[in-house]
């Protein structure tokens, strides 16, 4: 073999190596993923380092992008309906089958137990001739004057009243019969005496509290700021009694009807946190659970109360309950008004539970985004109790279902997700 052909063989050789090395090195890059960094709300940025979106400022997220054989199973992947497959590196995380704990700290408010308000209604018709109550809030213990009232129809009958006595004494039970219509009346046995003794009937008639409390807007009615009343002393320009309407603060000189509403009192010394919780978690509540009061400014003393009611869900505000407690106040220590924090203990709860960041709301349905091979499928499920960083899911996915971590990452501001054919 001459020198030229040994050259020649060699240098065929060493085209050969040279070219094999090219393309070991080519699959092995083709192999392996590199980093890019995008916006989640703007997918067609894309940047080989961490930073901000030039469009709305959003931090970029990492995103792994791998070869087309790692990456892309067949073309039935990516020649599908726009939205009803997604492809992402994103990193995959599974449901957990967990039990908590369940603790809710709620917000809420201080106001009088209605069970502990006492009605003082007018058992007589008449005027008030003389006010001792100058506002609304003011405090009155109970035997405490409240009102004079001039009544036509008691003075009538403190006259029978003496004219039975001077006249025909021994009719003892019409006597009785008068005294005991004078006690239903309004009059104390005390003062019917000091008539009987002096013989002078009196012109007005004190009438005094039955309870102790804080005087109390009587009704809904009367803070709109009218109450009817008939004025049985004014007529109109044609002479027939009408009904007035006054304000409903009542003042001397007011007319006022028998059974008519006067004053409401309240015992402080009983009273109401009502406190409005999620309607998320309506189920999970019951009456005598644990339920600590924190007043506002006093967050280091607690009051160990329950839950004493549940009120029926508002459809005017169906995204909150409200929950009552009830508080004993014997020192006056809470004031009505108050705002308050309450801490509800709802016993251990077992579920299914993942992160909230792995679901997406959609207004009418929630949705996840499970993994199928090499890309992300969206998927409903039925969400339960939300808790801290977690979410309960009730059916959609197991256990053994990958989904994306962060559900958000994998859309836009402009995205429809289309879960299915079904899908309304």
């Amino acid at each position: 073999m001459t020198a030229h052909n040994k050259y020649t063989i060699l240098l065929l050789i060493a085209v050969c190596l040279t070219w094999l090395s090219c393309n070991s090195k080519h699959d092995s890059n083709n192999k392996h993923s590199h980093v890019i960094y995008t916006c989640s709300m703007h997918p067609q940025i894309r940047e080989t380092k961490p930073g901000n979106c030039p469009i709305c400022g959003m931090v970029l997220v990492e995103k792994s992008m791998e070869s087309t054989t790692d990456t892309f199973s067949g073309l039935g992947d990516v020649l599908e309906p726009t939205y009803s497959s997604f492809l992402s590196g994103q990193k995959v995380i599974s449901a957990d089958s967990m039990e908590f704990p369940v603790v809710f700290d709620e917000s809420g408010i201080l106001t009088y137990d209605t069970r502990y308000i006492s009605t003082i209604s007018s058992r007589i018709g008449g005027r008030i001739e003389k006010l001792y109550i100058r506002y609304t809030y003011q405090f009155v213990s109970m035997g405490q004057r409240l009102f004079d009232i001039y009544s036509p129809e008691l003075l009538t009958e403190q006259e029978n009243l003496l004219f039975l006595t001077k006249n025909d004494s021994t009719e003892t039970e019409l006597i009785n019969s008068v005294k005991r219509k004078l006690l239903l009346s309004g009059m104390q046995e005390a003062e019917i005496r000091t008539v009987l003794k002096t013989g002078v009937p009196m012109y007005s008639v004190p009438f005094y509290s039955p309870a102790s409390g804080y005087i109390v807007p009587q009704d809904e009615a009367e803070k709109t700021g009218t109450m009817p009343v008939k004025n049985k002393g004014m007529n109109n320009m044609g002479g027939k009694k009408e009904p007035q309407y006054i304000r409903s603060e009542i003042r001397e000189g007011d007319y006022i009807d028998k059974g008519q509403t006067v004053f409401n009192v309240a015992d402080n010394r009983h009273l109401w946190a009502v406190i409005k919780v999620h309607a998320d978690v309506f189920a999970l509540l019951k009456e005598g659970m644990k339920a600590d009061i924190f007043i506002q400014g006093s967050e280091d003393k607690a009051y160990n109360g329950m839950i004493n009611y549940i009120e029926s869900p508002n459809p005017e505000d169906s995204k909150m309950v409200n929950i009552r407690v009830y508080i004993t106040n014997p020192n006056g220590l809470f004031k009505v008004g108050q705002l308050v924090s309450a801490r509800i203990y709802t016993g251990v709860h077992r579920g299914l539970w993942v992160p909230r960041t792995s679901v997406l709301d959609l207004g009418k349905n929630n949705i996840v985004f499970c993994k199928e091979k090499s890309v992300f499928r969206p998927r409903k499920v039925v969400t339960g109790l939300k808790y801290g960083e977690w979410t309960e899911i009730l059916s959609g996915i197991t256990r053994t279902d990958s989904i994306a971590e962060n559900a958000q990452a994998l859309t836009d501001n402009d995205s429809f997700i289309n879960t299915g054919k079904d899908d309304k």
